[in-house]
Order: structure tokens, then sequence, then C-alpha cells
């Protein structure tokens, strides 16, 4: 049945991409797939892992729109969640797409420089806006950028990530807590203003943290405006 094959690549493909590296938005892992098919086109695959689901979906795909999967089943979603019929015409695409993914994580495997060269070589210009390696941000704009490897030790740095990773500074005991004043508040943003000034800023640290409030916030924070 098409369904069930369509499952089980649904499957392969979550269990190899799990040994990718991939990019924290909250508290949702992300994956950013570009790979080429035998025609030569490319295709752009977005994968969410959220609440133990598995969002996928194609961004530059002609009519696919976003498989929601877990251990159960597939769902075939529209805009906003709404589910969507799950034609048989669609299995058989996403079928393929996915199929030609699990190549793509085969060859990266085998040579990831190659993998990583052939993207930026061929990788069609017209798809290109909006994605920018961060190591390139950090390359070329170093007086904006600072580098967790410069300044924290190997083990800091594995318990910083596993801390964040885990949700913790969002678990809803670390929201808000009620002893913190508006005092508090102002010295917390005197040290953040003090600690992340750059270069071709000046922040006068004679001021006190309201002052510094006043001057050089944008009032995005919700709080004290």
């Amino acid at each position: 049945m098409k369904l069930n094959k369509l499952k089980k690549i649904c499957k392969d493909v979550i269990a190899q991409l799990k040994k990718f590296e991939y990019k924290i938005s909250s508290r949702d892992k992300i994956w950013d797939i570009m790979f080429p098919l035998l025609n030569g086109k490319w295709h752009y695959l977005v994968i969410v892992e959220y609440d133990n689901k598995f969002y996928i979906q194609d961004m530059i795909g002609d009519s696919l729109k976003c498989l929601e999967v877990d251990d159960k089943e597939i769902k075939y979603t529209e805009s906003l969640g709404r589910e969507a019929f799950l034609y048989d015409e669609y299995i058989d695409q996403w079928t393929y797409l996915l199929n030609n993914a699990r190549k793509w994580f085969n060859f990266v495997e085998k040579d990831w420089v190659k993998a990583n060269k052939k993207v930026c070589e061929e990788y069609p210009v017209e798809y290109r806006y909006g994605i920018v390696p961060s190591s390139v941000v950090r390359a070329s704009r170093r007086n904006y950028f600072r580098d967790l490897k410069d300044e924290l030790k190997i083990e800091e740095i594995d318990y910083f990530i596993k801390t964040v990773e885990s949700g913790y500074y969002i678990s809803k005991n670390y929201l808000k807590d009620q002893q913190i004043n508006a005092n508090f508040y102002f010295d917390c943003c005197k040290i953040a203003y003090i600690a992340s000034v750059r270069q071709d800023e000046i922040v006068d640290k004679k001021l006190s943290g309201r002052e510094m409030y006043l001057s050089y916030a944008d009032g995005r924070c919700n709080g004290f405006n």
C-alpha cells in the first residue's frame, strides 16, 4: 500500500536526520536540507521537530504542502495546521522526494566536503535569499559578534548547549519571578548594555541602569516603557 510505503520512508528519513546538526528556534529543532533530483531540479526541505512530531515541508516545491509525522500516523496539512486529504498523487510525490532526500543523506555522510561544494556551486541563485551561514556572518562582521568558543571552556560550552536545549530558561517555573523589582531589572540592563557594546558604539558607563534603559531601549521588551 502506497501510504505504508511513505510511512516507512518517513521513518527512515527521520532516523537518518538525527545524525545531522540542527538549529534551534525556541524549543524546536530545525533541519534545512537542500538537495538536487536526478533531473537537476533542486529542492529545499525544512523539517521541524516539535512536541515529539516532525513537520516536513518542501519550500520550493510545486504543490506539496506539509507532512505531519509521528510514531503512529502521517497527516497532510495546509497552513495553520488544517488537515488536508492525502491524495495518491501527493503520496507519490512525497515518496519520490523523500527517497531522493535519503540518497542525499548517504552522499553527505560519504563525502560532506563534496556535498557542500555542490550546494555552494549549483544551488539556484533565485533560491539563495536569506540563506547565509552563521560562520560567514561572524567572519565578515567580527566587531558585531563574539564566539562562545573564545569566551567559554569546552565543558562550559557543552553545559550551555545542554541547558538551552533542555528548555530550562523557558520553563514556566522561570518565566516570571515575583521577587524581581524595577531596580533589579535596571541593574541587569546596565550589565547587559556594557557587556554587549560594540566597537562603533559609545555607552556611558556612568549612567544608572534606569538612565541607560531610557537612552538605549527600543521598546520591544514590553515592560517599563
